[in-house]
């Protein structure tokens, strides 16, 4: 009797004991938590002191600028004009990157993270490859459909090379490089960050900072401006896409250069 009850009790199947799942099964990849601008954690109201600290620098800049070098001639003034602007990016790069240290904020909420360095350059020499297609293609259309247009396109370039003096390439390219990581810091991975987070949502924090971008281009003339839109635009992109400064710094440096290249040595078209 004993061996018969021994026999039906080994018959009868243990209870399934759950299994917790690992807890590392579960931890996001670095790139796409805690080094991501797009998980960026911050509150509202946090964000929004960002970027007042953002537009009481950018405007303490421009009035400094205008108290430092009232006194100087225009032709002097043109002519230090790059070194001003390298001088001016490297500034606001500095307080940039030191106003997030002071506020413990890691500066990959910034977009400075190189999981992936090769493949974003050169996925920022593509989309710089692409932008120019588009502004090729677009002047071509000003030329055939609307040459009524084409006064306005000369004077842009013309806008340009009345500010900027005759350079070397490799000043050209020392410009080129600092103007597009501080503006990309700036556009991109500070203001566009924070305005996500203010606005929930990428689409209208793109809208809001491709506006602002454009609104410093505005001596350039509108056409300029349309063009500034569309560069803008495309950089915010790659940026989302990539999680990275990378590639809209390798864009926005390889259109830069080109287009000032393109300026200082090719033969201006008479009006």
């Amino acid at each position: 009797m004993s061996e018969l009850i021994d026999e039906r009790r080994d018959a009868i199947p243990a209870p399934a004991v759950p299994v917790a799942r690992p807890v590392g099964a579960v931890i996001p990849r670095p790139s796409d938590a805690a080094t991501s601008p797009l998980t960026m954690t911050v509150s509202r109201r946090s964000a929004v002191v960002d970027l007042m600290f953002v537009f009481a620098m950018v405007i303490g800049v421009m009035l400094g600028k205008d108290f430092f070098f009232e006194d100087w001639s225009d032709e002097e003034l043109r002519a230090r004009t790059p070194l001003i602007i390298m001088a001016i990016g490297v500034f606001s790069a500095i307080v940039v990157l030191g106003y997030v240290g002071f506020k413990k904020q890691t500066w990959a909420t910034l977009g400075l993270v190189a999981d992936r360095p090769f493949a974003d350059a050169a996925i920022g020499v593509l989309a710089a490859g692409f932008i120019m297609m588009l502004m090729v293609a677009g002047s071509a259309f000003v030329w055939v459909f609307a040459p009524d247009l084409i006064p306005a396109l000369q004077e842009s370039q013309r806008g340009i090379r009345e500010i900027l003096p005759p350079m070397s390439p490799p000043t050209i390219i020392g410009l080129t490089i600092v103007v597009a990581f501080y503006e990309e810091l700036l556009f991109r991975g500070f203001l566009l960050t924070r305005l996500r987070v203010i606005t929930r949502r990428w689409w209208s924090a793109v809208v809001i900072g491709v506006l602002s971008f454009a609104a410093l281009h505005f001596y350039q003339g509108p056409l300029a401006v349309l063009a500034i839109v569309l560069l803008s635009g495309v950089l915010s992109a790659v940026f989302i896409w990539r999680r990275s400064l990378i590639a809209p710094v390798t864009a926005h440096f390889v259109f830069n250069v080109t287009q000032l290249l393109m300026l200082q040595y090719a033969p201006e078209v008479p009006a």
